[in-house]
């Protein structure tokens, strides 16, 4: 039992390595090993939702609901327990009765273009008032994404939905092949 601890990690190690080298398309594989007991705080998130809520006056979330900017909760897209992470790119405001009702299913691939273009608004919106603050959520996007944010708000709506669709398209699937249902 002494050396148990570095066994678990090894062993843990190279099972995700030669898990992640067959799975490339499943992310935060390593991570679903041992979930963490309690999912981290989205408050750092939800700071950064609020003020672009109250200040565009949007009235609906991307799935067509009435949306209260200031009693809403914040829906993974992609399932929490499908991308282990509570990255800003895959969070949108809702109401919080229906991100209850969601729980773990993937959305229509329909709701894409809402949720590209709600996010360029969003990046606009802070790049435009607070810049230096939200370099985290830029870099992100950045990541994600592969391409910096002055060129994310100076592409097209067109070009930023076909972004979204080629980077959410293949992990929906992989989602829906994985066993999580559609939503809708």
């Amino acid at each position: 039992m002494e050396n148990y601890a570095l066994l678990k990690d090894f062993t843990y190690w190279n099972f995700a390595d030669f898990l992640q080298t067959r799975n490339t398309a499943v992310p935060g594989l390593v991570k679903k090993f041992e979930l963490p007991e309690s999912r981290i705080s989205l408050e750092t998130q939800r700071k950064f939702w609020a003020p672009f809520l109250t200040s565009s006056h949007l009235a609906k979330d991307i799935y067509g609901n009435q949306l209260v900017p200031n009693n809403f909760a914040l829906d993974h897209f992609l399932p929490w327990t499908f991308v282990v992470h509570n990255q800003i790119w895959n969070l949108t405001p809702m109401d919080r009765r229906l991100n209850s009702s969601k729980n773990d299913q993937i959305p229509q691939d329909t709701y894409i273009g809402p949720l590209a273009l709600q996010y360029k608004n969003l990046v606009r919106y802070h790049f435009s008032k607070d810049r230096k603050r939200s370099e985290e959520f830029f870099a992100e996007y950045e990541n994600f994404f592969g391409i910096e944010i002055a060129d994310f708000l100076s592409a097209s709506d067109a070009q930023v939905i076909e972004l979204y669709q080629e980077h959410f398209d293949p992990l929906q699937q992989t989602a829906l092949n994985m066993g999580f249902q559609l939503w809708q």
